[in-house]
């Protein structure tokens, strides 16, 4: 029996659960990389929940394309209303995965820092506090190894490690130096209350000995992608 082609709608989502699959995988294999032994016990935590957060809504997202899917296989919607919602799924997988540049409303935080001024665990704080108040895309800028400004585009699964020389930085294995400029896409005024909260993450840089300038931007665009990496052992069901 001749067993029937899938549909071009089939294979978008084919593609998009493929995505997701990945997302969930990476992240725990690549934060095993993060040097997380050295943060303090309210740090994991907070990565925990982060995670955890992120998880549930890959996992929401994942249910949803499959009963789209089946939807489809039924013949219950038709073709051109289901490849648009699969496409629009997979565009904003494509910007939550770092593989697409971006622009919309959010924040720069500039971060001007003394040599050895600045612990792992503060930019790791950074991280997280924009990811709560809702930032949809985060690059961090600093000086790279050939002493020009390079960027690296955070996803799910960017971790970050002090190197043995002072204030040397390796995030997603690319090794950046300050000062550092965080870009964010979002909802500014709220990203910014978060991070100028008292004993927030400014207060904590500002403690260290950095100077920090936070501003709100109207039409940030960041183009810096992330970097996929194959999983080793992990494979979609």
């Amino acid at each position: 029996m001749m067993m029937k082609r899938p549909s071009s709608t089939q294979l978008v989502i084919g593609l998009i659960l493929a995505g997701l699959g990945f997302a969930l995988a990476t992240q725990i294999a690549a934060n095993s990389n993060a040097g997380l032994q050295t943060l303090p016990q309210s740090d994991l935590v907070r990565i925990l929940d982060d995670l955890t957060s992120k998880n549930s809504r890959l996992e929401a997202e994942r249910s949803s394309l499959i009963a789209l899917n089946s939807e489809i296989v039924r013949g219950g919607a038709s073709s051109q209303a289901a490849l648009s919602a699969a496409q629009s799924r997979a565009d904003a997988l494509e910007i939550l995965t770092g593989q697409v540049a971006a622009h919309g409303p959010g924040i720069v935080l500039n971060v001007y820092a003394p040599q050895e001024a600045i612990p792992a665990e503060q930019l790791v704080a950074v991280i997280n506090e924009l990811r709560d108040a809702g930032a949809e895309v985060v690059e961090i800028v600093g000086i790279g190894e050939d002493a020009s400004l390079t960027g690296v585009r955070v996803v799910a699964s960017t971790y970050v490690v002090r190197e043995r020389t002072p204030a040397v930085f390796r995030i997603d294995g690319v090794v950046l130096k300050p000062p550092f400029t965080f870009r964010a896409i979002g909802d500014g005024p709220t990203i910014s209350a978060a991070l100028n909260i008292a004993g927030g993450v400014t207060d904590q840089f500002r403690r260290s000995g950095s100077r920090v300038a936070l501003t709100i931007e109207e039409d940030l665009t960041i183009k810096t992608l992330a970097r996929l990496t194959s999983p080793r052992y992990a494979e979609t069901k």
